[in-house]
């Protein structure tokens, strides 16, 4: 609905308009584009900042379930944050961020979320950063692993026995596992599975990039290990702390999800027991 306290700010109907904007400032292809906007958008989940017919930014906010110290809570995770090279610089995002909050109140979110590209920008609406992510980086041949390899397996023990070690995470079922394979296949992307591991991920030119690792046992991460080896020359791995412990390689540590408590008492610090790794907003 249109707000009068801020003109021009309102619920976004011109579609075409924005996968213009998502193809402009993101770097996905026309296919993922396609199936995005008729997977995740509905006009009533994205707002936009428009002048004289032309949508200048946007935003898409998103219902989410997290668990925190074993209980779940809510969040509005605020994505798809994008603004026209030309408008940049205008105080754009404020606007948008400012009716994000004003109609989600009624909502009684417990957080708002947000996986930044600059997190020092969005501290001046009151995000903090939570959780890091881990990237590991090096030669596929230095790798060890283990000689078996096995059927494919159900997500969702893995995953939960996965995030069974850390105090703030995603919450996630069967409809959030479906959702990820089908992003998975729109971004070219393949997911190996082997009992107590899962990873996604794609191959170019000898390349791996992972986007998520998720391992219930040493057992499963050895699996993994075998198929990188076997598989390609270079790795990128996104994953947790502990995975350290398997990669005698180059760590990089990178800001990851940052939130802004919404209910009053909730306190969430920055740990290494927070782990975030969404590929895509489930």
């Amino acid at each position: 609905p249109y707000d009068e306290t801020l003109p021009n700010v309102e619920i976004a109907f011109k579609k075409e308009q924005l996968k213009n904007i998502w193809k402009l400032c993101f770097d996905e292809s026309d296919d993922y584009v396609e199936w995005f906007f008729k997977t995740m958008y509905t006009p009533d989940n994205t707002l936009c900042l428009k002048s004289d017919g032309i949508i200048e930014s946007m935003m898409m906010l998103f219902k989410q379930q997290y668990v925190f110290c074993g209980k779940r809570i809510s969040a509005c995770f605020i994505g798809g944050v994008a603004t026209l090279p030309p408008f940049r610089g205008e105080g754009n995002i404020t606007k948008l961020m400012e009716r994000c909050f004003h109609i989600t109140e009624p909502m009684n979110f417990d957080i708002a979320s947000l996986i930044p590209v600059n997190a020092s920008f969005y501290t001046q609406y009151g995000f903090e950063t939570v959780s890091d992510i881990f990237v590991y980086s090096g030669n596929s041949y230095n790798l060890s692993g283990s000689k078996k390899e096995d059927d494919a397996f159900a997500f969702e023990p893995t995953y939960g026995d996965f995030c069974s070690r850390f105090d703030f995470y995603e919450y996630r079922n069967d409809k959030s596992f479906s959702l990820i394979c089908e992003e998975a296949a729109a971004s070219e992307n393949s997911i190996y599975r082997v009992p107590g591991a899962y990873m996604n991920y794609s191959i170019e030119d000898g390349v791996l990039n992972c986007s998520e690792f998720v391992y219930a046992n040493n057992s499963g991460v050895l699996n993994l290990l075998t198929f990188i080896k076997n598989n390609s020359k270079k790795f990128f791995i996104k994953g947790d702390k502990n995975l350290r412990y398997f990669f005698g390689t180059e760590i990089r540590k990178e800001p990851y999800m940052m939130i802004k408590p919404l209910r009053r008492g909730l306190k969430i610090k920055k740990s290494d027991n927070n782990f975030f790794n969404m590929t895509i907003w489930t």
